[in-house]
């Protein structure tokens, strides 16, 4: 198949349409001078920074938007940095607000690679981070409530 242009005898249209379509593509159309400055005119109204219009309250709404964006993000700095300054329980190893295995993993993980913990670490207060620390974790994130049920 060929993606070249057809020629006029490829076309299947009736010869009185081919030949329309060709003289319509020759005409000139004539479009009133009112109209062309009608047009130009909506467009410097639309265009002009003065008459934006429409536009005005998609400004309006980014502004606003982006002013909540921020007030949010302050918002939850401020209050990540009031958590960060001991309101997490000593448990809270990766400091998501939940004591879970997952805190656990997180210490044996450090333990193990032998890094320079935090005193507050101690959890069974024996002077001494390590494994027993992360058992009390442990233990401390499988234990059912009382009437509980498993």
């Amino acid at each position: 198949m060929n993606n070249d242009v057809p020629r006029e005898e490829d076309l299947k249209a009736p010869p009185r349409l081919i030949e329309a379509l060709k003289q319509a593509c020759s005409e000139r159309i004539f479009v009133p001078p009112t109209i062309d400055q009608t047009i130009f005119k909506a467009a410097e109204r639309q265009l002009s920074p003065s008459g934006r219009g429409r536009v005005r309250p998609f400004w309006w709404w980014s502004a606003l938007t982006t002013t909540a964006v921020l007030v949010a993000f302050a918002l939850v700095t401020v209050q990540w940095q009031r958590s960060a300054n001991g309101r997490f329980a000593l448990e809270d190893v990766n400091r998501d607000g939940q004591i879970d295995i997952l805190d656990a993993f997180a210490l044996a993980l450090q333990v193990k690679q032998g890094r320079s913990l935090e005193k507050r670490l101690d959890l069974n207060g024996d002077g001494v981070i390590d494994e027993k620390d992360v058992a009390t974790i442990a233990e401390h994130a499988v234990k059912l409530e009382r009437g509980g049920r498993s």
